[in-house]
């Protein structure tokens, strides 16, 4: 081979790399941006439903009278009836719902019954915290991995 045939060669095969060196890096960035979206729609979708549970929460343990409570905490039932099959990838995550859910109906049966509703309104509070660190333990892989940024 003469000289000009290598050089040639050597051009065409650095020419290759290169273009197949761009291809995988877009290939891995398009795909870890992919990935950055899915967990910031699921970052969101969890937020929601600490903000839903929490505002449940209030209505169900604030005292308020029978008609206002059940106009309050009907439309937010209806939103976390089915929260737990919403979340049904995290089965602790969902059997903490079922369990926060089951506490405010029990606790606002126990208040439109006019009885005693102290225990459930402590069960209530025990299931929120269920929860919330259901929904933190499911965010803390991500927040090591610097997808999320802490609030301090």
């Amino acid at each position: 081979m003469s000289k000009e045939e290598l050089t040639l060669i050597a051009a065409i095969s650095a020419a290759f790399t290169s273009i197949l060196s761009l291809f995988l890096g877009a290939k891995l960035t398009f795909n870890r941006e992919k990935r950055s979206l899915r967990w910031s729609k699921e970052i969101e979708r969890l937020q929601n439903l600490e903000e839903q549970i929490g505002i449940a929460r209030e209505v169900v343990s604030v005292y308020t009278g029978v008609e206002k409570l059940v106009s309050d905490f009907i439309p937010l039932h209806e939103n976390l009836e089915y929260a737990a099959g919403r979340f049904a990838r995290y089965p602790e995550l969902a059997k903490a719902i079922r369990g926060f859910v089951h506490a405010c109906n029990l606790t606002v049966s126990a208040k439109t019954e006019h009885r005693d509703y102290r225990e459930y309104k402590d069960m209530v509070s025990a299931e929120y915290k269920k929860v919330i660190l259901e929904c933190d333990r499911i965010l803390e892989p991500k927040l090591l991995n610097g997808f999320v940024k802490r609030k301090e």
